[in-house]
């Protein structure tokens, strides 16, 4: 008799929580500055919070930022777009090493995935990318 896998849904830690504060669980901040004290959130005010926290690829907050655009344009550097060959620094550091990578999608939200060696990053589209001749 053969096993079959269950088919898991990649979820992230604010998924979870918001799963178990729907169950009943409380959610709250902890405040170290005023002595320690909890401030508790209701079951509403918890979950829209960790709704908006969570970055899962089926979250609502995600797929309301993903609409692909054709390029971006960025004031004084050269336009990003699908296929155009890019050094990033994947640790957002100066001095950090710049690995080079192709631009494979452009977002709305001015974030650009980036085809790096067999990974695919989703970066913000800011100094830390720099386009390249071919």
């Amino acid at each position: 008799m053969t096993r079959t896998r269950r088919k898991s849904k990649r979820v992230c830690g604010h998924c979870m929580t918001r799963a178990a504060v729907e169950a009943g669980t409380r959610y709250g901040k902890y405040r170290p500055t005023q002595g320690g004290e909890v401030e508790w959130f209701s079951q509403e005010d918890a979950v829209r919070h960790l709704r908006s926290l969570c970055r899962c690829p089926d979250s609502e907050a995600v797929a309301a930022q993903s609409t692909e655009g054709p390029e971006i344009r960025r004031p004084g550097q050269r336009i990003l777009r699908p296929g155009t060959p890019v050094f990033v620094q994947l640790k957002r550091r100066p001095g950090t090493r710049r690995d080079k990578g192709v631009v494979t999608t452009c977002y709305a939200d001015n974030t650009i995935s980036v085809a790096v060696g067999a990974a695919e990053v989703r970066v913000p589209a800011d100094e830390y990318v720099k386009a390249r001749n071919r």
